[in-house]
């Protein structure tokens, strides 16, 4: 082969590489821009609710068929509702009258506020949040207050970094019995009275990864928790920034037992601590 012959072979095949590269340059940007979450319009959810029994978040595994629980679950005949803000239905909403499946291929990015976003779905039994984005909620109080039938709720994917206020956000949960809560950021939470008031059928609360140095109010924080034998805290458990607002925060708790048994005539914030109080110490 005579040398321009390989110059141009040589140069035809720089080219190639060239074009090449840059088609997967192109592909990485486009990649790189896709959205990865879809914001949910609270209206629309709250709207298309209809007294189902059960309300799971989840992904689709394509545009027929989608993952529960680990079983696989096929859509036939059912209508969806568009509850994406964007209107772009990259966010579905599907009922069989019983459940209600709300499905993306994205991550379901709850609102800033869900202040009372739940309340009083006194029908629902069971709640399971996969495949959801909560890292932008700042209000979370009165979350699920009223959710008097509930008995399973799965929000372990929940992130709360951001959260600020977590009143009453289970108030009124009379069947939950157990509530995984050791995932929960609340370094920046300034109230969280009410959250477990009238929970009447929790025995353990789980709070050893709570950081509550911002926290002001506890009021009723766990009033009428008639069945709560023990509540764990761990070492970012502060009652430093506490305002008067902090009354009856153990009241009716008669079988609560930590470094001391539950005295009715002692349900201030002055019994909020593992070493005279009701509550018992666990390394986070």
């Amino acid at each position: 082969m005579d040398k321009s012959k390989k110059i141009k072979v040589v140069a035809v095949s720089i080219a190639a590489v060239l074009i090449a590269a840059a088609i997967v340059v192109v592909l990485g940007l486009f990649v790189l821009n896709q959205p990865t979450t879809s914001l949910l319009n609270g209206r629309a959810f709250k709207n298309a609710y209809n007294n189902e029994t059960e309300i799971y978040f989840n992904a689709f595994d394509d545009e027929n068929v989608f993952y529960n629980g680990g079983d696989v679950n096929v859509i036939e005949g059912l209508s969806f509702v568009d509850v994406s803000d964007a209107k772009d239905e990259s966010i579905k909403l599907y009922s069989n009258g019983t459940q209600m499946f709300v499905l993306s291929n994205l991550k379901i990015e709850l609102p800033e506020d869900c202040c009372l976003f739940f309340v009083d779905k006194d029908k629902v039994t069971t709640m399971k949040f996969n495949n959801v984005d909560t890292s932008n909620v700042v209000r979370m109080d009165y979350m699920f207050l009223g959710c008097t039938n509930l008995e399973v709720l799965d929000i372990s994917e929940f992130n709360t970094s951001k959260v600020t206020t977590m009143a009453a956000m289970f108030c009124q949960c009379l069947k939950l019995s157990e509530l995984d809560l050791t995932g929960f950021a609340t370094e920046n939470v300034t109230e969280i009275d009410q959250i477990f008031s009238g929970c009447k059928s929790l025995k353990v609360v789980d709070l050893s990864g709570f950081d509550t140095s911002k926290v002001a109010t506890m009021f009723y924080m766990f009033a009428d928790c008639f069945e709560l034998e023990t509540i764990y805290v761990g070492d970012k458990w502060s009652t430093s920034n506490l305002a008067d607002r902090s009354y009856d925060i153990f009241r009716r708790n008669n079988k609560l037992v930590g470094a001391v048994a539950f005295d009715d005539s002692k349900t201030d914030a002055s019994m909020a601590n593992w070493e005279t109080g009701y509550l018992t110490y666990k390394a986070a």
